[in-house]
Parts: C-alpha cells; structure tokens; sequence
C-alpha cells in the first residue's frame, strides 16, 4: 500500500502482489500460514529483542569489479584487462590481510568518502563493521565453466536481463517465474511477531519492489518517500471532524471520502477500497509518531543525496519502532544508475559516493539509537558486469554479466573480511562463461560465473533474523543445493 498516493490496482497486479498467479502455489501459502503459527507459538517472549534488515538495491548492475580491486601480483594483468575502466594502484584503498587463496584486494578510492566526521565503508571494513561478500549471483544449482560451456548445467533463463536477474535476486528462486520475493516470505512466517502493530513489517522507501512481495495480506509491503508520509497528492487534508476546505482538493476529498465510505459490491474494488482507507490510517499513525520523535543529540546529519535521504528515514522508522509496536522491521531503499554502459569512470563515481556516504551516515544513526546490533544492512544488484571495457576511449563503460560482489554492515556483522571465493580474474579461466583466445579471433568479456548463490547469502541473513531451519528451506526453497547454506558472516 501506497502512503503517498493511491495507484493503479489491476486484477492482474493484485494476484501477483498476493503471490498467488501461478496455479497450485496456495499449497505453499498455507505451508507458509502452518509454519507461521509454528514460529509463533514456538518463540520465546521477545521482551525487548528487535531485529532489522535493510536491503540497498542497486539497480542496474554494478560494476563490482572496480569496488574490489586486486592490490597485489593480479593488480598489472587487471590493468590490461580492464583497459581505460583500471584503477591505478596507488588510488586504492588497501584492505588488510589475504583471502583464502593468498591474494591482496582493495576498495574503489571514493569508498572512502564519507560525510562530515562519518564513517565511510573502507572505514567500517577496517572496524570489523562490515564484510565483502564474494562472486554472488542468481543460481539454479552450483555451476561450473565445463558444465556451462557444454549446457550440461542448469543456469538461470534470461541471463544478463535486467528485469529476469532483479527477479531472480529478489525471489532467490532462479529456476521459477516470479511469484514471490524472500523478504515476504520472510515477512509472513515472523510477521505475528509484531503484536499489537496495524502497520506491515515491510516498509519500502523505494516504490514498489518484488523483495517484498509475500502471501498475507497483512504485510503487503507499505510504501514511504523519503520524507516520511504524505498526504494523497491534489488532495486537502480536513480537521479530522469531517470539515473540508472550500478549495477544489478539499471538494476532491470530501467526494472521495464519501465514495470509499460504502461498501463495494465488486471484490477487487471492495479490497481497493479497503486498502487506501488503510493506507490513510496507516499514514496518519506514522506521521504522528514521527512528529513526536525526539532524536539523540549525536544522530547525525545525513548527507544531502538520494540514497542517504532514504536511510535517513529508515533509521527514524526504527527509532518510532515502539510506537509503531515493531519488534520486527523489513525494509527497501535503492540507489540506480548502475548501468554504466557509458562514460563510466565519470557516472560511477556519485553512486559510490552515494553509497559510501549513506552507509556510513545510517551506521553512525544506529549506533546513536543503540541498535546497531540489530539492524543489519546488506546490498544486492541485477548482476555484475563484464570485465573489460567495451571501448578503448574515456566514454567506455562494461556491459551485462552476472557474478558480482556484496556488502553486509552491522555491529552483529563479522566484518573486515571477504566471505566465498574472488573470481580467478582469468578471461578465459576457470570462472569466466566465455572462451578466450584472441589468436582466433575470440575475445573474452569476462563474465564470472557465480560462486556463491543468492540463496546461501540471503540465507545467512534469514538465518540471524531468526528463521529455524524448517523455516529457511520453506523460504529458500532451493538451498538444500547449495554449500555451504550459512556463509559465517553473521554473528
């Protein structure tokens, strides 16, 4: 549900929002009711136990390859490789140590911007608070080179699509049509955790997104700006006495008012109209818990820019997070502009500053509001891209490819270390879906083929957020594939 203004409700839209399109999936939404009531009997009294997860999607696909560069005998053959996109050694940012297979990495230089006396993310890695996730990607089961090359091995449908990938991301069941993302499902087991709350756990600040999309309609993701609730758009507020001004948006008020006051004979109109009145009241409820929030002296300023404006609200959703009744918070914010086709050594840098500023920025407000802990923030993209550059001048970018790196940050985080395994960086190698052998005439792009898959990673995440096992093979229905299912970057 929307907060800012009511939108479009086809009868196509609303099966698909309630996950339920696709012929026979009602045997899992009622698996998914069984195991809720599971969950709820079965947990302890949570007392004052709160937990958060904060997905940053970054639309596009980025570039993972230029946030985590080699630093050490790998960093002159990258160069070659990526030609005008390769970052001089000395601009790197050094991460400590090795990983598992002796080799020395650093971040992109603008991962260290940070805003006024705010942490960055080369910061936070060096303060244990946050973690590189490796080589992630949608997967229908492990994959290796031979078994790709030779289509022996399933793989996801549509690869390197924008619009198949984010699905694949955002459901972490690569081998279905979408019908239902991991956070909703999450969502519908651990949502009665929320006692006494008329507000959904899934709140996006971000629009609509298939993250959250689940099966019980009382956590239907609910939808913020980055300023916090509105009222409808062209529409006048009244005193709550039912007195309108004498403007034409108070006259559109008062006629809407009356409209959603009876009672619809069509079901799906019924439902609409049961959703915006809810919406309205969900709106005035938040507003007024925000109104009445009195910050810490040390939260900090967020910068001025898009994503940091989004996390700026988040953080103030969690500190409301009593009077909203929430002990458990799912939410959504993005940053695009991630398909850098073109000029991409200029275009990549403001949503790396972005994304650096505003993490750091939101860490800093959680450890003001005493939650760090419990909050834990992670990153996702379409895909990665490829490794070579697609023009040899300064208005080059890369292209569609699919394996690609992560963030996780929190206090509960295991941070300053890199989990899974970095590609081998070899065109033509062990990890690359291409051949290369330019005597013939065929050039490599560099596509890594993932190493870890998108359910293992968001499972690891599921795992702390309190899922039993039971729970995690219901919402990640494709694990049992993978190994191992908890990457250790949770503590």
């Amino acid at each position: 549900m929307n907060l800012d203004s009511p939108r479009e409700f086809t009868r196509r839209a609303y099966l698909r929002q309630q996950g339920c399109a696709a012929l026979g999936f009602a045997g899992l939404a009622n698996t998914v009711a069984q195991l809720r009531c599971i969950h709820s009997a079965s947990a302890q009294d949570p007392g004052n136990d709160y937990k958060a997860l904060v997905c940053v999607f970054l639309y596009g696909g980025s570039d993972s390859n230029n946030l985590i560069v080699p630093t050490g005998s790998l960093h002159p053959q990258y160069m070659t490789d990526r030609g005008i996109l390769g970052l001089p050694l000395a601009d790197i940012n050094n991460l400590p140590g090795t990983d598992a297979q002796g080799r020395s990495w650093g971040m992109h230089p603008d991962m260290a911007n940070s805003g006024d006396n705010l942490p960055s993310m080369h910061s936070l890695y060096l303060e244990n608070k946050l973690a590189v996730v490796a080589n992630v990607g949608s997967l229908v089961e492990p994959l290796i080179r031979a078994d790709y090359l030779d289509r022996s091995g399933a793989r996801p449908p549509q690869l390197f699509s924008h619009n198949s990938q984010q699905d694949q991301w955002q459901s972490s069941i690569a081998d279905q049509p979408f019908q239902t993302g991991w956070g909703g499902r999450m969502a519908d087991i651990v949502g009665d955790e929320n006692v006494g709350s008329d507000i959904s756990m899934s709140i996006s600040i971000a629009g609509q997104n298939n993250f959250m999309v689940g099966n019980d309609s009382a956590n239907i993701q609910l939808h913020m700006s980055s300023r916090g609730p509105r009222l409808l758009s062209t529409y006048s507020p009244n005193d709550g006495n039912g007195t309108y001004s004498d403007s034409t948006s108070g006259h559109r008020l008062k006629a809407l008012d009356e409209v959603m006051a009876a009672s619809m004979d069509n079901f799906f109109t019924e439902d609409y109209r049961l959703r915006l009145e809810s919406a309205r009241n969900n709106n005035k409820f938040v507003a007024a818990a925000i109104d009445n929030l009195n910050l810490p002296g040390t939260f900090p300023e967020f910068p001025n820019t898009n994503l940091s404006r989004q996390l700026d609200m988040v953080a103030q959703l969690i500190a409301v997070r009593d009077s909203l009744n929430q002990k458990r918070q799912i939410f959504f914010v993005t940053v695009g502009g991630w398909d850098t086709h073109r000029n991409q050594n200029t275009a990549i840098v403001n949503r790396i500053d972005d994304l650096s500023q505003g993490l750091g920025a939101f860490q800093a407000a959680l450890e003001s509001l005493g939650v760090a802990n419990d909050v834990t923030t992670f990153t996702a993209s379409d895909f990665g891209r490829t490794y070579t550059a697609n023009k040899t001048d300064s208005s080059g970018g890369s292209d569609h490819a699919w394996g690609g790196h992560a963030f996780v940050m929190g206090g509960a985080v295991q941070g300053g270390q890199i989990y899974g395994t970095m590609p081998s960086l070899v065109l033509g190698g062990a990890d690359d879906t291409e051949i290369h052998n330019p005597a013939n005439n065929r050039s490599s792009r560099g596509r890594w083929i993932p190493s870890t898959s998108v359910d293992s990673y968001a499972a690891t995440l599921a795992k702390w957020y309190g899922l039993s096992s039971s729970e995690l093979n219901l919402v990640f229905p494709n694990l049992s594939r993978f190994s191992p299912q908890d990457l250790g970057f949770m503590g």
